[in-house]
């Protein structure tokens, strides 16, 4: 648990913070929880903020922020700023649950190069955010956001034939991308799929598949 309850709310940092720029960091969570909390929306987790960050979970959750509805009202960002990188690999039932997610992006605009691996594992938020060079990959992965799917960047299922699963208004901005892999089997062909809830909203005009 990292807790605090001031101003200055509660943070855990990768690769460089607001304070202290740059550097590389990496951490790798197993069967575990970290919980963030903090003031109403004070609780930031930063995945390679200016520097490059390299984060892994597996079997765990990460909390970020007070409970709100299925998700939680703090930040996470991966790959925060221009010039960065970050990743963060969700793997074997990890959960995350945060406000706003960001993949190369912020609240505040783009980011650097940021990458999200969902094996078997689940985001609940309220907006998930793809920045132009941001990644989403994996397979048996699930977004819930109660509110939008933002994509800039790119959505590739991985460990093909991969699957994601995006529950969500989705939004696909000017330059965005589906990369599918097709492998033909003989008799017919194995396809990635990225599938999208039943209840959701979508616009693919301006998605380059």
């Amino acid at each position: 648990t990292i807790a605090n309850a001031g101003s200055a709310g509660a943070s855990l940092n990768v690769g460089g913070n607001p304070l202290f720029s740059g550097g590389n960091g990496s951490l790798l969570v197993t069967d575990s929880r970290i919980v963030l909390t903090a003031a109403p929306g004070q609780a930031t987790v930063r995945i390679g903020h200016d520097g490059n960050g390299n984060a892994t979970l597996s079997n765990s959750t990460l909390t970020v922020g007070n409970p709100v509805a299925a998700a939680a009202d703090g930040v996470l960002v991966i790959a925060g700023q221009p010039g960065s990188t970050g990743v963060l690999a969700l793997n074997a039932g990890s959960v995350v649950n945060a406000g706003y997610v960001g993949v190369g992006a912020t609240p505040a605009g783009q980011g650097g190069v940021g990458v999200l691996v969902l094996n078997d594992s689940t985001v609940n938020t309220t907006t998930f955010e793809i920045g132009a060079l941001g990644l989403l990959t994996g397979d048996g992965g699930t977004i819930n956001a109660s509110g939008d799917v933002i994509v800039g960047g790119t959505i590739s299922p991985g460990n093909s034939p991969g699957r994601v699963t995006i529950d969500c208004n989705l939004i696909m901005l000017p330059g965005s991308i589906l990369v599918l892999d097709v492998l033909g089997t003989g008799d017919g062909f194995s396809v990635d799929h990225l599938r999208i809830g039943d209840n959701s909203t979508f616009e693919l005009h301006d998605l380059h598949i």
